[in-house]
């Protein structure tokens, strides 16, 4: 935040004619560093204030914000989300404390502060505060990121397109994720004023629609800024009561859509029968035998979708033993049946092991990662190609069991098909997966946003 914006080998605005790098570059540099310290050092203060004097007043903030949650959902349902977002919970306690809870006189604690120092403090602090004090949390969508330097959101609400300069956020954040932030405008540039309060877009609908309904309460006539300003335990309780609700969590399915069930089958073979297995099983055309002792199992699909399709793998770590790993029950009745008609009496025994994962166990509203699920690379590639090569043809209920290639065709369903497109890839960004899904806005006659 707060730093030049000119390029270093741009002529200098002062109009030397000398790069910029050459003439005010530094001075300028050095003023935006102290103007940066006395912002840190303003909300330092008013941390003081706020811990020493007024600490009732998070109190009733933190009320605000849990109390109806917590008679809906209970202590135990409540305690743990804080405890598993501390940093910001305290973060945004403090924002709303200094800038929204106001005084039976309507001030706030950031009108007091001002009141008694602002002679004392940098021009660049007071600017920043006054503004912190009018800011309001509001929606915002990730538009655009340049890791490093700064990022672009749209706000959802009033539309309003912002540019944001914070090194650390840009590096953190994915594109199309939804927030609620709050911006402070100083020197020109917006400043994020404490930690951002994740949306997923599941819940982005609901999220919109209480928005509207909370502000019917209102007043028609209160823009959003107004009114998101009266009502400002709305954003944090949204957050909190999207992130305590227990989640269903997703269905795994194969390519076939078969519940995946990750099992692996151990062979014990006859002695120096190794030679022998290969060349049993390279007259099963769906197997393909590899170097090392490997080989995979292969089937070819109908033209349209996923094709071919990695059915299972196998591995021969001596000459007596060999093992099979397959991701469903059905795929293995049938490569089981096949090996075991091919082998014949070169199987001395075998057993079947299963690597079961609970979904049961991953928090509520969080994307399931390959480590969390310990997944194979070869079942994720199973899952992503069934999700996004066959994903425009299929039934979804969050389009109400309309195919994305029906939706698109129907007003109403369009916008849905786009926030749908856009949580996946949002989704993936997250967790460093690197998937095109341009071919699949063409598919589906829809123009990628930028």
């Amino acid at each position: 935040m707060l730093t030049p914006k000119t390029h270093l080998l741009s002529k200098c605005p002062c109009g030397s004619g000398r790069k910029y790098k050459n003439c005010c570059w530094r001075t300028e540099k050095k003023t935006y560093a102290i103007a940066r310290q006395s912002i840190i050092s303003a909300h330092e203060k008013l941390n003081e204030i706020l811990e020493s004097e007024n600490e009732g007043i998070r109190i009733r903030v933190n009320a605000l914000y849990f109390e109806d949650i917590t008679e809906e959902y209970g202590e135990e349902v409540v305690h743990d989300f804080i405890r598993n977002t501390t940093e910001a919970v305290f973060q945004n306690e403090y924002d709303s404390a200094y800038s929204d809870y106001r005084f039976d006189d309507g001030s706030s604690i950031i009108d007091r502060f001002l009141k008694d120092h602002q002679e004392t403090l940098h021009p660049a602090a007071v600017e920043y505060l006054g503004n912190f004090r009018d800011a309001s949390y509001s929606l915002y969508e990730v538009t655009a990121i340049v890791p490093g330097s700064h990022f672009e959101v749209t706000d959802l609400l009033s539309r309003k397109k912002l540019t944001i300069t914070e090194k650390t956020a840009s590096e953190e954040l994915t594109k199309w994720s939804t927030y609620f932030f709050r911006f402070a405008k100083c020197r020109g540039e917006y400043i994020m004023t404490g930690l951002a309060l994740q949306i997923p877009r599941m819940d982005l609908d609901y999220v919109i629609d209480s928005l509207r309904e909370r502000k019917e309460y209102y007043g028609k006539s209160k823009t959003w800024a107004k009114y998101l300003k009266k009502d400002w335990s709305v954003a944090p309780q949204l957050w909190a009561s999207i992130h305590c609700v227990p989640k269903e969590m997703p269905i795994m399915q194969n390519t076939d859509q078969e519940l995946i069930k990750l099992m692996t089958i151990h062979y014990n073979l006859k002695a120096n029968s190794k030679q022998k297995a290969i060349k049993a099983l390279g007259n099963i055309k769906e197997i393909i035998v590899e170097e090392k002792s490997e080989f995979r199992w292969v089937e070819e699909r109908p033209h349209g979708t996923v094709n071919p399709v990695l059915i299972a793998n196998g591995i021969f770590s001596s000459d007596t033993k060999m093992t099979v790993s397959l991701n469903s029950q059905e795929r293995y009745q049938r490569v089981g049946d096949a090996i075991k008609k091919a082998l014949g009496n070169l199987i001395v025994e075998s057993r079947i092991e299963y690597q079961d994962f609970d979904m049961s166990k991953i928090p509520s509203g969080e994307t399931p990662s390959r480590e969390k699920l310990d997944l194979p690379e070869d079942v994720m590639a199973q899952i992503y190609a069934n999700l996004y090569v066959n994903w425009p043809d299929q039934k979804l209920p969050a389009l109400d069991e309309k195919t994305p290639r029906e939706a698109v065709k129907d007003k109403s369903y369009r916008k849905k098909v786009v926030n749908l497109l856009k949580m996946i890839e949002s989704s993936h960004a997250a967790k460093g997966d690197k998937i095109d899904f341009l071919p699949i806005w063409k598919d589906l006659g829809l123009k990628k946003p930028k």
